[in-house]
């Protein structure tokens, strides 16, 4: 009868010390998300409009491509975009830069325009009617939804009302050749970590290079050459 209470006060004490434990650890993760907070804020200078945001805040990559007035991406040719599909957004049935550059570039920039401009509080990259993809198009496609998560994630650190897109989702992966790239080196895998492993492609997750960084040279060349070769022929 000893024995047992023993064992129960043991076990009693163990939950308390992980109780414990745990709520530290989340006083811990609130405080580093409060002065995140407070940080970013700071970095706007009190102008917290939209403009300011985007000017602070947007990844360098994909800041160029809205800058650049030669880019098919120019904010001016987005916002003429129109766009009216609740969200849904069609992949071509063959995406590919280089032999369809029309049509697979209208979609990527109908997908931009709508985050950029934070159309949809759900957007859907629906592959339901596509048969092939290119790796091209795709990391295209990918380093766009990268830098422009990675803006919406800013945005909800200093609680901004512009923080209107709640998903991006991927859907219907009913081809297994769109299945493989996606969830080897795609999307999935990259903004999701749902990465599937397959026999004949080596899993590489996207490496985006930024030029403003002061990045060796070297160790620039290296990731190309590690990116070119993660596809088996």
């Amino acid at each position: 009868m000893k024995d047992r209470k023993q064992i129960e006060l043991t076990i009693g004490l163990k939950r308390f010390y992980r109780s414990l434990k745990s709520k530290e650890k989340l006083s811990k993760k609130r405080r580093s998300k409060y002065l995140q907070h407070i940080a970013t804020r700071a970095k706007t200078g009190g102008d917290i409009s939209y403009e300011n945001l985007v000017k602070q805040f947007l990844p360098i990559n994909i800041s160029y491509l809205l800058a650049c007035e030669k880019s098919g991406f120019h904010i001016e040719k987005l916002a003429k975009l129109r766009i009216d599909n609740d969200g849904e957004f069609l992949v071509p049935k063959e995406f590919s830069i280089i032999d369809f550059p029309k049509e697979s570039y209208k979609f990527i920039q109908e997908v931009t325009a709508a985050l950029i401009f934070q159309k949809y509080q759900i957007v859907n990259i629906d592959y339901k009617n596509c048969i092939r993809a290119d790796l091209g198009a795709q990391v295209l496609l990918d380093i766009i939804l990268k830098d422009i998560i990675t803006f919406f994630k800013t945005l909800r650190q200093i609680r901004s009302k512009y923080s209107q897109v709640k998903e991006i989702n991927g859907t219907n992966f009913k081809d297994d050749g769109i299945k493989k790239l996606l969830f080897s080196v795609g999307s999935p895998a990259i903004h999701m970590d749902k990465t599937v492993h397959f026999k004949d492609i080596i899993p590489y997750k996207l490496c985006i290079h930024d030029r403003e960084s002061h990045i060796d040279p070297i160790k620039i060349i290296e990731k190309k050459f590690k990116y070119e070769f993660s596809i088996k022929p």
